[in-house]
């Protein structure tokens, strides 16, 4: 394999391995592949328009992919609250809503796993095809994975927060999912 691929794949394994963390750490190549990344980072080749929309692809596809994942957990966690408010938030019920938020918490680490392991493919796919774009493709690609990363704590953050205090959450439910998401798809639309 080249330095382009272990690269890319060993920042995939990292991003994946990244989720849920605390305080997930930075990328760091490892001691062989730490010159090669360092030049990739600073790396500024003149692209042709056609390598521009190459990697302008490659943000449309991260973007989309991160939308579709916060749509997609808002959407399980509408349908949870809308159970929850219709059960009258009795005991069983409440925890039940928790059940289906930690379920919500799993399916979106699942679809960054998912998402991350789509990007980087076609990511390794275009830098095969088009070597000149390798290094472009290796700085976008650690930033992509960041923020992907970044996604997936929003998501578990306020899931926890919500778990945290269901009953008092209740009552504001809907703004506050609203709000979240709202802002999740904003920033989201912000990544470039």
């Amino acid at each position: 394999m080249s330095q382009f691929v272990d690269v890319l794949e060993e920042m995939r394994t990292h991003y994946k391995s990244s989720l849920g963390q605390t305080s997930p750490r930075r990328y760091a190549a490892s001691q062989h592949l730490a010159s090669y990344f360092t030049a990739a980072q600073e790396s500024s080749a003149e692209l042709s328009a056609q390598e521009n929309d190459l990697l302008k692809g490659l943000q449309i596809d991260a973007q989309s992919s991160g939308q579709e994942e916060a749509s997609g957990i808002e959407t399980g966690i509408v349908d949870a609250t809308e159970a929850l408010k219709s059960s009258g938030a009795s005991p069983t019920s409440v925890e039940e809503f928790k059940k289906k938020m930690e379920d919500q918490r799993k399916k979106a680490k699942e679809d960054s796993n998912t998402r991350i392991d789509k990007i980087f493919d076609t990511a390794i796919k275009i830098g095969l095809e088009h070597p000149e774009l390798q290094h472009p493709i290796v700085a976008l690609m650690d930033t992509i994975g960041n923020f992907f990363n970044d996604l997936f704590n929003k998501i578990a953050d306020f899931i926890v927060g919500v778990v945290r205090d269901v009953v008092a959450w209740l009552k504001n439910a809907w703004d506050s999912i609203t709000s979240t998401f709202k802002g999740i798809a904003g920033w989201i639309s912000s990544w470039f």
